[in-house]
């Protein structure tokens, strides 16, 4: 008889009643032993934001081996770590002839590692299953041929199942262009991806894709060929034919919250450290290790009346979900009777439309909800079915306020 899944090619999987870990940080600590950084002091950010690679015909050669094995052994963890697939990608390109520079950034990112060996893959078991996409790409950003890095990611609901950073095979004359070639790349795998769930019943219909240039955007929604953009190889214009068919929809997301900068530059501390927390990492803790089945656990209940801006911040730092659900449900049972619930149904709603696709654009609101991956759950009341389209994060803006949680009735 099988017992319970715990490694799968190498990768630890850690399982709970409400989702999945997927972590590697064995894999970390043997790959730091590997390569003499058990010792080696952390630090917060794989690579600077200034001086990237470049090419150095004065510098001093190392040995391709070890470069070439700390490569291959990066690249295996990004199967589960995201937050170093621009940084080891960028390196790898520098394997026919590593200097020494090179190795020091290398090696930069085995001490980002040591730092965050906990940082794992967060799977809720209860979430919704609509695709959505994000793409973006760098302008010129290699020094040796000056061509763009694409990046993209791709959403199960709130579940990060996809994602890439690859440099562009042609030179972009400007940044829209670099952008409109991301976005092509990101459709092909939409679009593959799209194949791949049909074949298990899911038929997905309309998949929204966020870019921060509304003049890529611009491209893909035109039919007529401008000449500024004739010189673009035919390949990536097949995006506009997806558009039209209605495939997929392009929507512009403010470059404040586009998950794709962490594929496609390297970001400051500050930026960098935020991205992650958008992706559904969590960081599995030893009491999560100790016993997963406690994790989301409420072990010191909190007083629900308080609308302390620090009790829903303690909350979602810890990735305490029932701690938050106890707050959201008596936050709604206060409003139930404070207020009438069709009364906010037309208001309520425009803040769902706001949410998905109001002026072509989604809200920074709505996204941090998604970005949270949570919903307030169903709330029972004379309307039926009511459910909150509100954020943990606008809710606490709204404790703030002192306004009330606006909630959507639906027949």
């Amino acid at each position: 008889m099988m017992g319970e899944l715990n490694f799968f090619v190498g990768i630890q999987v850690k399982q709970s009643p409400d989702g999945i870990f997927i972590i590697q940080s064995k894999y970390i600590k043997d790959m730091l032993k590997k390569f003499q950084m058990t010792n080696c002091s952390p630090i917060k950010a794989p690579m600077q934001t200034r001086n990237l690679l470049g090419p150095d015909l004065d510098g001093k050669s190392v040995d391709q081996k070890i470069y070439r094995s700390i490569i291959g052994s990066l690249l295996y963890l990004t199967a589960t770590r995201p937050d170093i697939m621009f940084s080891t990608c960028f390196c790898a390109r520098f394997q026919a002839n590593p200097i020494e520079s090179h190795l020091k950034v290398v090696k930069r990112i085995l001490r980002y590692l040591k730092g965050t060996q906990d940082l794992s893959l967060w799977y809720p078991k209860d979430s919704s299953f609509e695709l959505i996409s994000f793409t973006d790409s760098d302008y010129g950003g290699c020094k040796l041929d000056r061509k763009s890095t694409s990046g993209s990611c791709q959403f199960l609901g709130d579940k990060l199942v996809s994602w890439t950073s690859k440099k562009q095979n042609c030179v972009s004359t400007s940044t829209a262009e670099a952008k409109y070639v991301a976005a092509a790349s990101c459709c092909s795998q939409v679009l593959w991806m799209k194949t791949q769930l049909l074949d298990y019943g899911y038929k997905l219909k309309k998949v929204p894709i966020y870019c921060d240039s509304e003049s890529a955007i611009a491209i893909t929604s035109n039919p007529v060929q401008h000449s500024k953009t004739k010189h673009i190889d035919i390949r990536y214009h097949f995006i506009k034919d997806d558009v039209e068919k209605g495939n997929i929809e392009m929507f512009f997301v403010n470059t404040d919250f586009q998950l794709d900068d962490l594929f496609t530059k390297p970001l400051d501390e500050k930026r960098f450290n935020f991205l992650p927390s958008l992706d559904n990492f969590v960081n599995v803790d030893a009491k999560a290790n100790a016993s997963m089945d406690e994790v989301h656990e409420d072990e010191n209940p909190i007083d629900i009346n308080v609308d302390d801006d620090n009790v829903i911040n303690d909350a979602i730092d810890i990735d305490d979900n029932a701690k938050i659900n106890d707050i959201v449900d008596d936050t709604i049972d206060r409003d139930d009777k404070a207020n009438d619930v069709d009364d906010n149904a037309k208001d309520a709603a425009d803040i769902d439309d706001a949410f998905r696709h109001a002026n072509g654009q989604l809200t920074n609101e709505g996204l941090r909800d998604w970005y949270l991956g949570t919903r307030l759950k169903e709330h029972e009341t004379s309307a039926k079915h009511v459910m909150n389209v509100q954020s943990w994060y606008d809710l606490r803006l709204r404790l703030q306020k002192n306004e009330t949680v606006d909630k959507v009735a639906q027949s």
